[in-house]
């Protein structure tokens, strides 16, 4: 007996309706890609504003982790715009960008403001906006006391960054 679905998929691909999403932006440089989003792993993500695609800000300084990240979470369906340190990150808020969560490194190198700093600037910014705080130094959490958000430690475990991500946006 012949499946009455046969040949869907080519039906299914010359019927799909692009989607053209800034899907990986690094200091407002775009990449743009024809994409089908559906629910990882039988997650819904989406953020309060009803966009299907939240966008998080990712502020790490090391580049290969910033890129790890980075895929994982376009990979899980979320928009994400990435910063190298904690001054183009604000760079970004200014601009009046809009961000559905903060992904922010605690620990910046040289001359750039912490990612605690960061956060408080933020915050005055877009008081509203869920952060997430990543690191690999235990002792800046010990003497920085409360954290605006929660703190997962590298080497971040990725499931559990995409599950602390969605708890944030539903909450």
């Amino acid at each position: 007996m012949r499946n009455a679905h046969t040949g869907i998929g080519a039906s299914f691909t010359t019927a799909l309706v692009a989607n053209y999403s800034p899907i990986r932006e690094i200091a407002g440089h775009s990449s743009y890609a024809i994409l089908c989003c559906l629910p990882a792993r039988g997650l819904s993500f989406l953020a309060p504003t009803g966009n299907p695609m939240p966008t998080i800000l990712l502020v790490e300084d090391d580049p290969a982790v910033s890129h790890v990240i980075e895929e994982h979470l376009v990979e899980a369906g979320f928009n994400v715009i990435a910063a190298p340190d904690t001054t183009v990150a604000m760079g970004e808020i200014a601009a009046k960008r809009k961000f559905d969560l903060l992904l922010v490194d605690l620990v910046m190198p040289g001359s750039d403001p912490n990612g605690l700093v960061f956060a408080n600037r933020a915050r005055a910014k877009v008081p509203h906006v869920p952060i997430i705080f990543i690191t690999g130094y235990y002792g800046f959490v010990a003497k920085s006391g409360e954290l605006p958000g929660p703190v997962l430690y590298k080497p971040v475990n990725l499931d559990v960054l995409t599950r602390e991500i969605s708890v944030r946006l539903n909450a």
